[in-house]
């Protein structure tokens, strides 16, 4: 999978569709952000997020991560992993994907499937990748449509390139993990 290929699909499963919808913020959220409501700081966040104002995006995903939002992480970590608003720093967005992750967010299970399939955090690892694709699948919310569609097409093509061995790696490392802190 191309790089370009993996940053797309990050982004398109970060931003929540709602945000894309709106492109402002309004006066009640930027207060409710500002008071450390991390909900509000994450909404206005993907709100920024979507026209390009990637800086001040960053700076409120960093304070809702601080309260252990995990959508927030999963953004952020996304805005590390394609330098949006920040240094790029992929070790930096796999911590905040893994943050995410251990929380239950199956899109940021998904974005580490992707690190690790194309080679971001390390030689190309397609095991780990699989694994962390049907971990993504087992905790996807049955409302998010897209990402399980996603991930309903990639996984068997993905488990289609591993050995026998391999494959039986990938089902085990799945099925059997947990995500520590999910709420």
């Amino acid at each position: 999978m191309s790089r370009l290929l993996a940053a797309l699909l990050a982004f398109a499963l970060c931003i929540p569709a709602a945000a894309q919808e709106r492109e402002t913020a309004d006066p009640l959220l930027e207060r409710k952000a500002e008071a450390g409501d991390p909900d509000a700081q994450f909404e206005l966040g993907s709100r920024y997020q979507v026209v390009g104002r990637f800086r001040e995006a960053a700076y409120l995903y960093r304070r809702a991560v601080q309260s252990g939002h995990p959508a927030a992480a999963n953004s952020l970590g996304f805005l590390y992993e394609t330098g949006r608003g920040v240094e790029a720093d992929v070790p930096r967005a796999l911590e905040l994907y893994t943050q995410a992750a251990d929380a239950g967010w199956a899109g940021a299970m998904w974005n580490i499937a992707n690190l690790h399939g194309s080679g971001l955090v390390g030689q190309a690892d397609y095991v780990a990748a699989c694994a962390w694709a049907v971990r993504a699948r087992r905790f996807a919310d049955p409302k998010d449509e897209k990402l399980i569609a996603l991930l309903e097409r990639v996984t068997p093509r993905l488990r289609a390139t591993l050995s026998a061995d391999e494959a039986a790696s990938c089902s085990y490392q799945g099925e059997s993990w947990t995500p520590p802190n999910r709420r």
